[in-house]
């Protein structure tokens, strides 16, 4: 039997009063609504587009400085490969802006300079400077130019290569230079390769040495053992000189010291001004390699120390130098060696700080602060003070670090790791090619290097 009904009472509730009618918006309201939304959508991208702009512009005056590489990030990975071709345009080339300006051979034997992007080593343009040469493009071996490019100091829009008709020809063990006939001078603007002057010049004239900010050029004839001063805009000789460190036919090149011109021998290194006159000599204990410093000195080791040479002054310092991959100039007068501990030096040659334990495999000095790797991990100093910022222990390899202005990169085992500037903390991590273990930063390039060095790739 059903159950009955009971009737429930409820306790009568006021109806709330009736609100405004919501009405849909009108046409206007609409054109009104979509356009602020699009103008947020716009902001928000023109926000983005600065900021990126921002990033860009400080990374390319920092990449004008020092060197560093495009910036990377976890997605590292293998990008482009060095061939002989290429590899001798970025050996011997420059780098510029995120690539590298460098001379090239052509398969038609012809000769002239090349920018190639670093992102995938794509040719951005070419300009030939000596013509097609069917008896050079059918030499056997593998062939290279033996030219060489260098930037014009604080001026971003011009570069300065010297190039000359001869080639490297390398025929298995066999490597050989065929003799010069023709040389040329030429100064490019790297944004869009255009030719701003070109010059022939004398075919002794073997190698590009330095630019002064002047726009002098300093070349180097190795069959005359002379050094020349060649105006870039006019082509005309400013002098020719013999230095004696040359005469015995040891020289070790030129390298620029301020606006002075160091020509280094076995035995002694011979200081020029811009006008090709000695101004100093200085004596050398053993040649053993040069280093420049981001403030204008040189550092050279020798048998019994270091010699610091500057401008006005040269010190005479215990240690060997440290292999510095990037230095922004953040540290004027610092010099950074090496015996057992990492020492620091001012310009007068006292010594300011040094940092205990492992030695230093290489630094990168930027903003102000060394960042050191050595066996056990990453440590950064404070280069005025010598106080420890910070000090990470990873399995690094002993190899400089490098740097892309954002983060610190180190090679550890078969990774790359990525240490924040300004805390060390490891932001990412991402592996190396398979059988490339050794990193390095080369003319605004990211490497990788097989342990044997018979492969080189571009990763980023």
């Amino acid at each position: 039997m059903p159950s009955a009904m009971v009737p429930i009472e409820l306790d009568d509730e006021r109806a709330p009063a009736p609100g405004p009618r919501h009405r849909p918006p009108s046409g206007r309201t609409r054109v009104w609504l979509l356009g602020g939304a699009a103008a947020v959508v716009l902001a928000l991208v023109a926000g983005q587009w600065a900021a990126d702009a921002w990033a860009r512009a400080r990374w390319e005056r920092l990449s004008d400085r020092t060197e560093v590489v495009a910036p990377v990030d976890r997605s590292l990975t293998v990008r482009w490969s060095l061939d002989p071709s290429t590899l001798g345009s970025v050996s011997q080339g420059v780098a510029w802006r995120g690539t590298v300006v460098g001379p090239v051979l052509g398969a038609d034997g012809s000769i002239g300079v090349v920018e190639l992007d670093g992102r995938d080593g794509h040719v951005r343009w070419t300009r030939s400077v000596i013509g097609p040469d069917t008896a050079r493009s059918a030499k056997e071996g593998a062939l290279r130019p033996t030219g060489s490019c260098e930037r014009v100091p604080d001026d971003a829009s011009r570069i300065v290569c010297l190039l000359t008709d001869a080639v490297v020809v390398t025929a298995g063990p066999s490597v050989s230079t065929s003799q010069a006939t023709e040389a040329h001078l030429v100064v490019l603007d790297p944004r869009n390769g255009s030719v701003r002057a070109g010059h022939a010049v004398a075919a002794d004239l073997s190698h590009l040495g330095v630019v002064l900010h002047s726009g002098l050029a300093v070349l180097v004839s190795s069959t005359r053992h002379q050094v020349v001063g060649v105006d870039t805009g006019s082509g005309v000789e400013r002098w020719r000189t013999a230095p004696s460190v040359l005469q015995d036919g040891s020289g070790h090149g030129v390298v620029r010291v301020g606006e002075l011109v160091a020509v280094a021998g076995d035995t002694a290194l011979d200081l020029l001004g811009p006008d090709g006159k000695v101004r100093r000599s200085v004596d050398l204990r053993g040649y053993a390699g040069a280093q420049p410093l981001a403030d204008g000195r040189l550092v050279l080791p020798d048998a019994s120390g270091t010699l610091v040479v500057g401008p006005d002054r040269d010190l005479h310092l215990d240690g060997v130098p440290v292999g510095i991959a990037s230095d922004d100039g953040s540290l004027p007068g610092l010099t950074l060696l090496r015996s057992g501990v990492l020492r620091a030096f001012d310009p007068t040659g006292r010594q300011l700080w040094q940092l205990p334990g492992a030695s230093p495999a290489g630094v990168v000095v930027l903003g102000g602060v060394v960042y050191v790797t050595r066996d056990g991990g990453v440590t950064a100093v404070d280069g005025s003070t010598g106080a420890v910022r910070w000090q990470v222990s990873l399995p690094v390899q002993q190899l400089p670090p490098v740097t892309d202005g954002r983060v610190l990169i180190v090679a550890l085992g078969a990774d790359v790791a990525a240490l924040d500037l300004r805390t060390g903390a490891v932001l990412w991590r991402a592996p190396l090619p398979a059988g490339h273990p050794r990193l390095l930063g080369f003319d605004g390039l990211l490497l990788a290097i097989a342990q044997d060095g018979s492969d080189i790739v571009v990763i980023g």
